[in-house]
């Protein structure tokens, strides 16, 4: 008689915040990423209700930004959410696309630069697949 294991992941729960100041952006990344299994998705429409969360002891694990959003001052915008959340991994999702904005971010602390791409939505499906793959693990089980 042959046994088999199968193994399942269990992630831990992760809480993402969405920085977008346009509703349909935000509302659309905030459904595709529920409709992919991610379920602590806030949508957030300007700074101060960021800075707000951040007040109230609300800690992204992740946080999607679109430079848009934080005009001007997009360097320190990075170093104020790392100063309060070391921990939090900042992925720019924008359709902003230069070269040397994008290294300046990521030198300065942020984890992705990704962009939109317009109507095709390739942006979108990577800014899935690289939140599944830096999603926490908390442990596999037996079935």
């Amino acid at each position: 008689m042959k046994i088999c294991h199968a193994l399942r992941i269990i992630m831990q729960p992760c809480n993402i915040f969405i920085l977008d100041k346009n509703p349909v952006h935000r509302n659309m990344i905030r459904y595709r990423l529920i409709s992919e299994g991610f379920r602590q998705v806030s949508v957030l429409p300007s700074v101060a209700e960021f800075n707000y969360q951040v007040e109230k002891g609300c800690f992204p694990n992740f946080l999607i930004v679109d430079c848009q959003s934080i005009i001007p001052g997009q360097i320190s915008f990075v170093e104020m959410v790392l100063k309060a959340s070391p921990d939090t991994k900042i992925i720019l999702f924008t359709d902003i696309e230069d070269q040397n904005f994008a290294n300046e971010l990521l030198e300065n602390g942020a984890t992705d630069y990704i962009l939109k791409n317009g109507a095709n939505l390739q942006g979108l499906k990577e800014l899935i697949l690289n939140l599944k793959y830096m999603s926490p693990v908390n442990q596999f089980v037996r079935l």
